[in-house]
């Protein structure tokens, strides 16, 4: 069974070398995979460090000049020659049994063609975000994809992008990736992944949980801060806004009228916090909404501009 590892890259020496250099320890003696970067970004540093790995495992660079990740993994699965295609970021640090895991995996579910593995949080050495492990959005924040639950079918929900698989025959099949959806600079719509996946499972390819295939996501220092969240937060209320499409009805502002209500008594509550836990959760709503909203306002106004109604 052959695996080709696919991933996007903008600018992340500090993650990418450490991501390379883990993979120069995976136990894929057994396997034969390949390893596509594909370069979003036109970067001489990526290069160099992708060529510094070259003797060690089987990697390439491929350099996709449209900006955006979902455009990067598009060409990169336009280049890939194995029969699964495992998907992944370019901060992720994986256990050294990763592939064969995956490849198992893939093997024990021959009528699945999607499937997920666990992802844990990797955070600076002696570092804690401002954010509790239980407030209800740590989890999409840090890409925390540790269901447990044992091996088995899952929702599309719980596929995430640094660790994800699809046969290489669905590709083949006419399916790809949204460009509408993932990063593309710092202003852009989160899930591009789970809105690939949840298309791929509303047309009956039901995912498979792996939670033995296991990688841990690089935290950087940035992100263990409240500015860092609150942009976090605004990212996915665009996602949000953007599966569910515009609600219609009354508009305030160009969004729904309960939208503006929601967003001006978030702002009130971030102003008026005694705490810093409670000022941290008040913005974090406080962007969610504010995503949506910006999100529903561009609906609208794409609508007036084809003719398609207010």
């Amino acid at each position: 069974m052959n695996l080709s590892v696919i991933f996007a890259t903008h600018r992340r020496p500090e993650t990418l070398g450490p991501m390379l250099a883990r993979f120069c320890a995976l136990e894929a003696d057994d396997l034969e995979w390949e390893v596509i970067v594909i370069d979003n970004a036109g970067d001489e540093q990526t290069n160099a460090i992708v060529a510094s790995y070259a003797d060690r495992i089987p990697v390439r660079v491929l350099r996709e000049t449209t900006p955006g990740k979902n455009n990067a993994l598009n060409r990169g699965v336009s280049e890939a020659s194995g029969s699964l295609f495992v998907f992944t970021d370019d901060d992720i640090l994986p256990s050294p049994d990763w592939l064969r895991e995956l490849a198992a995996g893939a093997a024990r579910w021959p009528d699945n063609d999607v499937f997920g593995g666990r992802i844990v949080p990797a955070f600076p050495e002696g570092r804690t975000p401002v954010l509790e492990a239980t407030h209800p959005f740590y989890r999409a924040a840090y890409v925390v994809a540790d269901w447990e639950q044992d091996e088995g079918p899952c929702h599309a929900t719980q596929v995430w992008g640094p660790n994800m698989m699809v046969r290489a025959t669905l590709f083949s099949g006419g399916w790809s990736f949204d460009p509408a959806f993932g990063p593309n600079g710092t202003d852009y719509v989160m899930g591009s992944e789970t809105e690939f996946t949840a298309r791929l499972e509303a047309a009956g390819h039901e995912p498979v949980y792996l939670p033995q295939a296991s990688v841990e996501h690089q935290i950087r220092d940035e992100q263990l801060g409240a500015p860092w969240l609150f942009g976090r937060a605004m990212r996915a209320g665009r996602m949000e806004a953007l599966k569910s499409g515009h609600p219609g009805g009354a508009n305030l502002f160009g969004a729904p009228r309960y939208l503006t209500r929601a967003v001006v008594g978030a702002w009130l509550r971030y102003t008026l916090a005694l705490s810093p836990r409670a000022k941290l959760h008040a913005g974090i709503e406080l962007g969610r909404l504010r995503g949506q909203f910006r999100e529903y306002r561009a609906m609208r106004q794409y609508r007036v501009m084809n003719g398609s109604g207010a």
